[in-house]
């Protein structure tokens, strides 16, 4: 798992760095194979060390948070110290991180939640961490905890794709969004 996350990880890379990269698409498949491992990890954990299930979900969910946190409020809080004391919308015409202007953007950067729309990010891969801890906490609360559930999540979220290409949805909503991951997380439960 180690060697995958770290290609997966260089190409997310490569292709935010260049955008001559041979696979355009590299960066795009990297994130969605991320949640597939997540999906696929997140499911063997719940069923083999997070039971029984009330008090597994609770340790689980607490544990997410704690590995999740501590990290992401240290890089929140430099991107913060970076961002005043060089501020990158006077240097770049489209800046990626930038200070949030409304409470709610402020509560979501310091919480994960609703990231994975246009709003304004300290922490630009922040976006997926949000559709992570989302789909962490549905699977522990229901979505991984037996095979027929999993089972109908994922035809559901064959479904949900199938409408999103089917339906011409923009690329945004079919990539960024929160309903999209479902498939790959489904599917890593499913393999589990």
């Amino acid at each position: 798992f180690g060697t995958l996350r770290y290609c997966l990880s260089l190409m997310v890379v490569f292709f935010h760095l260049s955008s001559s990269y041979p696979n355009g698409w590299s960066g795009h498949y990297a994130v969605f194979s991320f949640y597939t491992l997540s999906g696929y990890l997140m499911a063997l954990v719940l069923d083999r060390v997070y039971l029984p299930r009330e008090r597994g979900t609770i340790r689980f969910v607490a544990n997410r948070l704690l590995r999740l946190y501590p990290l992401y409020w240290s890089v929140l809080a430099l991107s913060a110290l970076f961002l005043f004391l060089v501020p990158v919308a006077d240097c770049v015409p489209k800046p990626v991180i930038v200070f949030p202007v409304h409470f709610e953007d402020y509560f979501n950067n310091i919480f994960l939640f609703g990231l994975s729309g246009n709003g304004s990010r300290l922490v630009f891969p922040a976006w997926s961490l949000d559709i992570e801890l989302f789909y962490y906490i549905l699977m522990a609360v229901f979505l991984a905890r037996g095979f027929g559930i999993s089972l109908v999540w994922f035809l559901s979220s064959v479904i949900l794709t199938v409408w999103l290409v089917w339906s011409d949805t923009p690329f945004f909503f079919r990539y960024l969004a929160i309903p999209p991951a479902s498939l790959p997380f489904s599917v890593g439960a499913m393999l589990y």
